[in-house]
């Protein structure tokens, strides 16, 4: 393996721990409560974790061929089905 083709593989690891990590972050944000939530945002929340996968997840995502786009549909998905589930329990 050439140095340029290592310096690629360890840029497209570091680039979907990224991508993993924010969903991860969206992941809890569904499972806490509001209060969770307002205790949290400063260092994550929906605003500016939609914002990413909307405007900057795709130059993370290149070289894997999975749309950003397919991602925050999904993760949107699940937010609404955790609010109505958070909204039955109450």
């Amino acid at each position: 393996m050439s140095e340029m083709d290592f310096e690629k593989r360890l840029y497209n690891n570091l680039a979907l721990a990224v991508v993993k990590q924010a969903v991860n972050d969206w992941r809890s944000l569904c499972e806490m409560s509001e209060e969770e939530r307002e205790e949290v945002k400063t260092k994550f929340n929906f605003k500016e974790l939609t914002y990413f996968f909307k405007n900057g997840c795709s130059d993370y995502l290149k070289e894997t061929g999975v749309p950003a786009t397919k991602i925050y549909r999904r993760l949107a998905l699940e937010r609404r089905s955790s609010e109505k589930a958070n909204k039955a329990v109450v």
